[in-house]
């Protein structure tokens, strides 16, 4: 029998539920020169009847009589292979058609190269897409891997391909508490392997309570991260094989023990586990004796810095980057330009790209660093200097140090937030300050009516939900329409970020869709970048980048027949407005506050928004029926242009805002069903 080029490794325990799933997609990749040796670790369900039924010769099937755990499957797998090359690959996990043909030429044209692995793509038990793994996404080339690694992992094991003589010499290591991959992983970079990682999403990696993943002896992971340290540590000092790898090693384990010892102090005195997400930590933090008594001290002598905010406004923001509600943030600002408020940016911005927006008269302090590094003392700073102005307001949105500022500001502050959309996060940190806010706003009908569910089950007294108001946001908006080619081919168009509840990636697969039905019809992503995408997709759509210029970006809008939304939470975005605003057929999911002003195939298109698949196919058969229907899709667009006119332009946007800002009336309900009543 001729030696396989790549030995694909699956170990399998009571599978049955993915396990063909993962077979089928290794045995339908586009390169065949492969064997799939599949270890059955002494399975008692269905496992061993679903690889009987397979007759491809490339599928080799080793059974253990009984369970001897994960590791010593991955090993008999190892030691039954032939190939020169090794894939991994779980049970429950499911590989892109290319990704053996994209991972085994690349370690042949780079032959210094020991390991390559693939961005991942995280999936639920239903293959519902869960996101992404920042760890993995955010360490690509050789040199961020081998600095991250001493830290923790960003390796997806089902997403490797490497040499085989590298795991033959070392194999995987059976040690309670340690995770086998990591473990590996910590070898090969000791001994200076190579390691490089394709940007191509290569596999779908499932996230279930059992899976291969999950079944890691029942220890918590921050333990096994510890424990593979350890291990990894004594046995190089055992070897003498110490280096300045493992001194990296040995730094972030010192760390770990330190943040694993203050969560246990942490414990000892609140009688709470911290939680691991760090915007829940602080505010579990800033309910402590201690940190109460940290912040008021620091306010003492925040009462004595030596200047003055002579605008008595005070705004807390997170970013000055590219973004929709940075957009609006600069809009509120710009209402009271002629005051010079004070603006306070609370986090490290990605970009200076719309700082010159809030630039407009308002001074602009970039403390993020003291925000982040210097809390709880910078909270009680600037509790204690905004405390010391006679009538201050304060107004804040996304941010997490204004939700921690606002229990120690005094009952003369006048404090109001902004809530984009529910279900962000934003909504629970703010929770424990509600009482404290004075006004809050929301954009859509759908975000007040989640924060009045929000405060009914939460107990909190019913009168609270009259303190929230409506305020749309406003674009300006042409009085004529743009005059747009109606005999080219369909124009889609998406604007915004490729951040995980966005879903830009079934925009990807919709376009896919469309160039195999041989449908001619242009795909613009703006903002969004190609790894926002599936792999190999970024072919069929045009990948604009950031276009930060007001014209430019006007001019794409123009041109556009159709705006697209396929995320899986909103408010109102701003792009929609925009794009309607130059007469596009806004084509959305129907969440947040988008069906408040898209009526479907009356000024837009609505699309269910939960199964992927089903999106995707629904934006599919938007497509062809306005792309068939040229005078249904010049009626939508003269009626989306129409309602834009109508609804986001205007001097409503300033006038509310000065009277929720300065406490003209904070009860705007007449206003408010007034204005959701007459949209049509």
């Amino acid at each position: 029998m001729p030696v396989p080029l790549i030995s694909v490794l699956m170990p399998v325990y009571n599978g049955k539920r993915f396990l063909q799933q993962a077979i089928d997609s290794i045995l339908g990749q586009s390169f065949h020169n492969f064997e799939l040796i599949v270890v059955d670790d002494g399975s008692t369900d269905a496992t061993p009847a679903i690889l009987a039924r397979y007759t491809d010769s490339r599928l080799v099937v080793i059974r253990h009589e009984s369970n001897q755990g994960v590791i010593a499957a991955r090993n008999s797998a190892v030691c039954a292979a032939r190939g020169k090359f090794f894939a991994m690959m779980d049970s429950d996990d499911v590989s892109h058609p290319e990704r053996l043909m994209y991972q085994v030429e690349y370690l042949k044209q780079h032959p210094e190269c020991g390991v390559v692995a693939s961005r991942v793509i995280l999936v639920d038990e239903e293959g519902r897409s869960q996101g992404r793994w920042d760890d993995d996404w955010n360490n690509i080339t050789s040199m961020q891997i081998r600095n991250f690694l001493p830290r923790a992992n960003c390796i997806g094991n089902s997403s490797v391909m490497l040499r085989a003589d590298l795991l033959r010499g070392c194999g995987y290591i059976c040690q309670p508490g340690v995770t086998e991959d990591y473990d590996l992983w910590l070898r090969l970079a000791a001994d200076g392997v190579c390691f490089a990682k394709l940007e191509k999403q290569l596999l779908y990696y499932r996230l279930t309570p059992g899976s291969l993943t999950s079944q890691q002896l029942g220890f918590p992971s921050e333990y096994q991260q510890i424990r593979s340290k350890k291990h990894f540590l004594a046995k190089s000092l055992r070897q003498n094989r110490w280096g300045r790898f493992a001194w990296q090693v040995t730094l972030s384990l010192g760390r770990d023990l330190v943040r694993l010892l203050a969560k246990k102090v942490f414990r000892l005195l609140t009688g709470n586990w911290p939680d691991d997400n760090r915007d829940m930590l602080a505010l579990q933090l800033s309910r402590t004796p201690l940190i109460r008594l940290i912040v008021r001290l620091s306010a003492f002598w925040g009462a004595f810095i030596p200047a003055v905010n002579r605008s008595g406004l005070f705004f807390f923001f997170p970013f000055f980057h590219t973004g929709g509600a940075e957009r609006v943030h600069s809009d509120i600002v710009n209402c009271f330009n002629s005051q010079k408020p004070w603006v306070v940016f609370t986090k490290k911005s990605s970009s200076r790209d719309f700082y010159s927006l809030f630039d407009q008269g308002a001074r602009l302090f970039n403390l993020w660093p003291i925000c982040k590094y210097l809390y709880p003392f910078s909270a009680g700073i600037a509790a204690g200097f905004i405390n010391r102005h006679k009538q201050p307001v304060v107004f804040g949105s996304n941010s997490l140090f204004y939700a921690l500022l606002l229990p120690f500001l005094k009952p003369n502050v006048r404090c109001i937030d902004l809530v984009h959309a529910f279900g962000g996060g934003v909504e629970t940190y703010t929770l424990p300050s509600v009482t404290r806010l004075d006004c809050r706003v929301a954009i859509n009908q759908q975000t007040r009516h989640d924060l009045v569910q929000q405060y009914a089950e939460s107990g909190l007294d019913a009168a609270l939900a009259e303190r929230i108001v409506l305020i749309p946001n406003r674009v300006p908006v042409p009085s004529a329409i743009p005059v747009k080619k109606w005999n080219r081919p369909l124009q889609v168009l998406f604007v915004g970020r490729g951040s995980e509840e966005k879903r830009v990636h079934l925009i990807g697969r919709t376009a896919r869709r469309c160039m195999q039905e041989g449908l001619q019809v242009n795909f613009m992503l703006v903002g969004a970048g190609a790894d926002s995408l599936d792999s190999g997709d970024e072919e069929y759509c045009t990948v604009a980048g950031h276009i930060g210029d007001t014209a430019t970006l006007s001019d794409i809008y123009a041109a556009a027949h159709l705006i697209v939304i396929t995320s899986s939470r909103e408010g109102f975005p701003l792009t929609v407005m925009e794009g309607m605003a130059q007469g596009c057929v806004p084509v959305c999911t129907a969440v947040g506050g988008i069906p408040e002003h898209i009526r479907h195939q009356e000024n837009g298109w609505l699309l269910p928004a939960d199964d992927e698949a089903v999106v995707v196919s629904a934006l599919f058969e938007a497509i062809v029926w306005l792309n068939n229907d040229r005078t249904l899709l010049k009626r939508l667009s003269l009626a989306s242009h129409n309602y834009a006119l109508k609804c986001f332009g205007g001097d409503d946007f300033y006038t509310q805002y000065h009277a929720v800002v300065l406490g003209a009336d904070c009860r705007l309900k007449a206003n408010v069903d007034a204005l959701a009543n007459s949209r049509f």
